[in-house]
């Protein structure tokens, strides 16, 4: 079930991070899964981080879909983003709304075309989230596998 893969990925995450890191991202203030579906449906754009040939990183806006446990984006072929997918598979990706935060390191995979994806589950998902068609000219639809995922979610006063 991919719910439940977002706990697991979350909980594994939060064993390995660092004292710090379980400190602020812990169990007082993680979200779970239906927080975070319900945080990635709601939220517009993400910064995905990527890295340049020479090793610096680049870090963007994206539109941004979660479907089946993967986050989904398109990009240019002409952009820098691109070109850095072709040089490593590694991103890091922030989702944020104030101090609600989904910070997510993963793999990513060009799948193709955009045009390819016309009446897929995916650009279904993003039309109806941002409410318009996508661009598709010279464009590519990227899948990101979550490996790391941390959460943050302020919670309210009582």
């Amino acid at each position: 079930m991919v719910d439940n893969d977002l706990n697991l990925i979350s909980e594994k995450s939060l064993k390995q991070a660092t004292d710090l890191t379980k400190k602020v991202f812990g169990y007082d203030h993680k979200m779970n899964s239906t927080d975070i579906i319900h945080f990635f449906d709601q939220i517009k754009v993400c910064s995905i981080a990527t890295v340049k040939k020479s090793g610096a990183p680049h870090v963007v806006p994206s539109s941004f879909i979660y479907l089946n446990g993967k986050i989904y984006l398109n990009t240019n072929k002409a952009s820098m983003r691109y070109k850095n997918h072709k040089n490593s598979k590694l991103v890091a990706i922030t989702i944020l709304d104030g101090f609600n935060t989904v910070i997510i390191e993963g793999k990513h995979k060009i799948l193709g075309n955009t045009k390819t994806f016309i009446n897929t589950e995916i650009m279904i998902k993003f039309i109806d989230k941002y409410n318009r068609k996508r661009k598709i000219q010279d464009s590519v639809i990227v899948e990101i596998n979550i490996d790391k995922l941390f959460s943050y979610k302020i919670k309210k006063a009582v």
